[in-house]
């Protein structure tokens, strides 16, 4: 009885500390899960808002951006290390250092930033991303994290596309509608406007010839273009001109997707016509087969004849 009791204490003793073990596990690794979150999710020190105080982000122009960046934390950020980077081809002004030194920012506080950006004469992008990546000691630890803005490119001095409509589906050989609606931003005329068309099309399809757009005008062009086989195809759309300096551009416009059917009515849409001079065509052909066919059998009919003649007269 007695070893029995030991027995049933060690097994409760051993299931009570399993448990607690257990419970110690789950404990730990949801401290370790909470705190991942936790860091992953707050950028202590982030950018809370931003402001184009000078300038714009225009080709070729340059602009001063104004960050306010917020520490989020309850503890003070000290020995703040801010590098700035950002992309298409926009980049800190010349002479400016892209990376920024602060001493502190206290709990709650923000810190205002000015940065000088120079925006390249050629860019097709419609925004850039402007990144700070930042370092900083924080209690004990030194931490990093790296916030981010986009901002929009005014493209003021270009040829807009304003809107692209296609047909959603159309058949082979027939005639698919292509609208677009396009202005003219640019101080000057631009000349030799053409729109190009690559895909499974005709020939004739390739390109829609617009010659010179004036400066400020906004206008709306239908075109067609003619598939020539069938499924669903691609067709990608181009729009090429040339400046007052003679300088040639090519700008991508859009890429749709259509539908194209077989044509099932090729054949009615013969005009009577063309129908009867294929019918005698056939008809004609038909006739000289069976001429053919009948003077074979005649030949073949008299040399039988001949045949039988040659053996009466051996017997």
């Amino acid at each position: 009885m007695k070893k029995l009791n030991l027995k049933r204490n060690f097994t409760n003793g051993y299931q009570k500390m399993s448990i607690f073990f257990l419970i110690c596990m789950c404990m730990v690794l949801g401290f370790l899960f909470v705190r991942e979150k936790i860091c992953a999710a707050n950028n202590i020190l982030a950018i809370d808002s931003y402001e184009i105080e000078k300038g714009d982000f225009s080709p070729g122009s340059e602009a001063t951006v104004s960050f306010q960046l917020r520490n989020r934390s309850t503890k003070v950020a000290k020995d703040i290390r801010i590098q700035v980077s950002a992309d298409n081809g926009v980049t800190p002004v010349y002479g400016d250092s892209n990376q920024i030194f602060l001493e502190q920012i206290p709990a709650g506080a923000t810190q205002e930033l000015l940065v000088d950006f120079d925006i390249p004469d050629e860019i097709d992008a419609e925004k850039t991303a402007i990144m700070l990546q930042i370092s900083y000691g924080f209690g004990a630890d030194r931490e990093m994290n790296s916030p981010s803005i986009f901002v929009p490119i005014q493209h003021t001095n270009a040829f807009e596309i304003n809107s692209v409509s296609v047909a959603e589906s159309t058949k082979v050989g027939a005639k698919a509608l292509v609208s677009v609606t396009y202005s003219n931003q640019t101080e000057a005329t631009l000349r030799n406007v053409k729109f190009l068309f690559e895909g499974a099309i005709a020939a004739d399809s390739k390109y829609v010839e617009i010659g010179n757009v004036e400066s400020g005008v906004s206008l709306y062009k239908d075109m067609y273009v003619v598939f020539t086989e069938q499924g669903q195809q691609d067709l990608e759309i181009q729009v090429s001109y040339e400046d007052a300096e003679g300088k040639s551009y090519t700008k991508d416009v859009s890429k749709e997707s259509i539908l194209v059917m077989a044509d099932s009515t090729a054949q009615p849409d013969k005009s009577y016509e063309e129908m009867q001079v294929h019918r005698k065509e056939i008809q004609k052909k038909k006739d000289i087969a069976k001429g053919v066919v009948g003077f074979f059998m005649f030949v073949f009919g008299i040399a039988v004849l001949l045949g039988i003649k040659r053996r009466m007269q051996r017997q």
